[in-house]
């Protein structure tokens, strides 16, 4: 049942009826891609829930209602009632929310912009796909910050949203809204240009930019260094390739809709996918500076 529950999703639902009308009017091809994007989302889907599900069940059979943290610089044994989110599930989530609301803000401002829809639901699932699996993932295996023993206990009644996660979500969806939506805006007025490819690549790299930078709440990525995450730094150079093969593998042109990008386009997605990363390594100097 588990794995069925992976079709529920209307996005998902949408897809099987694109995959249903493409073979019915003999695009078969088409039918095949998107059936094997949609069963590979499942398949994905199914083993984080199994793993999820696993170790629940594995915490609720431990005997013991304790657990031994670390607090203050020093060890000591709390119930396991008072246990608070730790750093790594919390950059999951921050990456995760403020990814996916650049995704909310790009199709809610399009219209304002009076610009054709920047994007068709089977690019914006597979985005979905490369961002929200292999680097939320590895995001788990970032390594303990250096001033972690310096920081405050926090409450064990503290939200999620605490010390500026919601607004960051809400101000890095706006960036990366704002720099997906210039794509568009600026190459849909030259002739012979793929705008739409550009919007596609443009929201899809942002967010591997923004994976790297939650890596540290006030630490330079450059500092903490790339090599310290091999997990996260394997992840986004993979989901990049894959996102390339997208657009030069020509076989897949015609599932995503999408046009080989030339190298002026190509550069420029590059750098207009970049503004989220510098914005938000900016602001984490902001942070060391006034600090």
């Amino acid at each position: 049942m588990m794995f069925l529950d992976q079709f529920g999703d209307f996005m998902i639902l949408v897809l099987i009826a694109a995959a249903v009308t493409s073979g019915a009017i003999g695009e078969f091809s088409d039918a095949i891609a998107i059936i094997v994007i949609v069963i590979l989302n499942a398949v994905l889907g199914f083993i984080q829930e199994y793993r999820a599900e696993k170790a629940m069940t594995a915490l609720k059979k431990m005997a013991a209602l304790t657990a031994t943290v670390i607090r203050e610089a020093k060890t000591t044994e709390i119930e396991a009632t008072e246990l608070v989110p730790g750093d790594n599930l919390r950059k999951i989530i921050k990456y995760l929310l403020s990814s996916n609301s650049g995704e909310i803000w790009t199709l809610f401002l399009a219209p304002f912009f009076r610009v054709p829809m920047p994007l068709l639901p089977i690019q914006i699932h597979w985005i979905n796909l490369m961002t929200d699996a292999l680097p939320a993932i590895a995001l788990s295996a970032e390594p303990v910050e250096r001033d972690v023993m310096e920081r405050p206990p926090r409450h064990p009644k503290e939200g999620v949203f605490v010390n500026g996660l919601g607004f960051y979500c809400i101000w890095v969806g706006l960036v990366m809204a704002s720099a997906t939506l210039a794509a568009q805006a600026w190459s849909i007025h030259v002739p012979g240009s793929h705008w739409q490819t550009m919007v596609f690549t443009v929201l899809c790299l942002s967010q591997f930019g923004n994976a790297l930078a939650v890596r540290s709440e006030k630490e330079s990525f450059f500092r903490i260094g790339p090599l310290s995450n091999k997990y996260l730094l394997g992840a986004v150079i993979l989901s990049f390739f894959f996102q390339m093969a997208t657009i030069y593998v020509p076989l897949l042109n015609p599932v995503f809709k999408t046009q080989p990008l030339s190298l002026n386009e190509l550069l420029l997605t590059i750098g207009l996918s970049s503004i989220v990363f510098l914005a938000a390594e900016g602001q984490k100097w902001w942070k060391r500076r006034i600090r």
